[in-house]
C-alpha cells in the first residue's frame, strides 16, 4: 500500500490519551512528562523512554482498524542518549488478545535506530490488521530505550 501516515505524529489526529506504556522515565533535569508515552511522536521534540528496561512497550490506540503497511522510528531528542536499536511489534483489534508480528512463521525483530535523528522505516509484509499497536524494545539498545514513532497504513 502507499505509505500514508496514520497520524501518530499529530496530536489532532491521534490524541495524547491514545498512548500508554507500563512506565516512563522521570528526571529532575527535564519536565515531569518529558519522557511520557504521549511524546513518542515522529519528529517531535520529546520522546518516550521507560523507567525500567525490562518488560516494556509503547502502546498506541490508532482509533480505527488499519492494515499496517510500515512503521517508522527515531531515537531520543536531547543530550539524554536513548535509542532503541531493535524492537518487535504486537497488534490487536480489541486489546483482549495480542499477536506478535511474524514473517515466515517467526517473530520479526526490526532494526531500529543507531542515532537519534534518523528516521528508520520498516515495511510489514502481509499488511496485518490492528487498531492497537505495541512497539516492544528488545536488547541491545544504546544507553536506554527511547522511541518516537509513526505508523503507516490504510483502513480495510
Amino acid at each position: 500500500c502507499d505509505l500514508v501516515a496514520v497520524g501518530v505524529h499529530d496530536r489532532n489526529i491521534i490524541p495524547d490519551d491514545s498512548f500508554s506504556a507500563p512506565s516512563y522515565h522521570t528526571s529532575s533535569d527535564y519536565p515531569s512528562d518529558f519522557f511520557a508515552p504521549k511524546n513518542a511522536r515522529l519528529n517531535g521534540d520529546r520522546f518516550w523512554s521507560p523507567s525500567s528496561a525490562s518488560s516494556q512497550h509503547l502502546q498506541i490506540d490508532l482509533l480505527s482498524l488499519y492494515k499496517i503497511c510500515a512503521v517508522a522510528t527515531q531515537g531520543g531528542t536531547t543530550s539524554y542518549d536513548a535509542r532503541t536499536t531493535k524492537y518487535k511489534l504486537s497488534l490487536s483489534t480489541t486489546m483482549t488478545s495480542w499477536e506478535i508480528y511474524k514473517e515466515s512463521g517467526a517473530e520479526k525483530e526490526f532494526d531500529g535506530n543507531y542515532d537519534k535523528p534518523t528516521v528508520v522505516r520498516n515495511i510489514l509484509s502481509g499488511k496485518p490488521t490492528g487498531r492497537y499497536i505495541r512497539f516492544i524494545p528488545t536488547a541491545p539498545w544504546v544507553a536506554w530505550p527511547g522511541l518516537r514513532v509513526e505508523v503507516f497504513g490504510i483502513r480495510p
